[in-house]
């Protein structure tokens, strides 16, 4: 009885993170992107009220990318345990050859509603709120490069490519 127990026990904690370790590390990796994005504009724009980029000035050095990385993996787990929530295991009757046998299956326990709010959940947290987010860094950087000379911008360009491969060479 009690090596059925454990069983049943390690079929519900695989149930539940079956269903929630892939909403976790998607939404994960999409908030990553996000603050990526984030932190690139940061690097290219002008801070306020100076002319020039300062790339080292709008860095968020390693306590911002600690706190970043906190609150990403944060709003991950509150997007994903819901999804851990809502499964359980259950049994299920089936006809076979041999008469009716009792199936250990891994099954929703909410109702259709709740369902369809956390998936709107999901998408609007997962999905709409990052493409927001990525459409305005996009945007501010769109504004920046049009208002510049055409001269300007290819400069920059050089300069940051310039700047990138000295990193990349330097850290190997």
């Amino acid at each position: 009885m009690m090596m059925m127990m454990m069983i049943m026990h390690a079929a519900d904690t695989q149930c539940k993170m079956v269903n929630a370790l892939p909403v976790l590390c998607i939404t994960a990796g999409i908030y990553t992107m996000v603050i990526v994005s984030i932190e690139r504009v940061r690097c290219v724009l002008p801070a306020p009220g100076h002319e020039v980029p300062s790339p080292d000035a709008r860095s968020i050095g390693v306590r911002g990318t600690l706190i970043a990385l906190a609150v990403v993996w944060t709003l991950s787990v509150v997007v994903a345990v819901p999804a851990a929530v809502n499964f359980d295991v259950g049994s299920s009757a089936q006809e076979g050859a041999g008469g009716n046998q009792s199936l250990v299956v891994c099954q929703a326990t909410w109702n259709s509603l709740q369902t369809t709010v956390y998936s709107m959940f999901v998408l609007v947290a997962s999905y709409l709120m990052p493409q927001v987010a990525h459409i305005d860094c996009f945007y501010q950087s769109y504004k920046l490069v049009s208002k510049q000379p055409r001269e300007y911008v290819i400069y920059m360009v050089a300069q940051k490519s310039k700047a990138l491969s000295s990193v990349v060479i330097k850290s190997y």
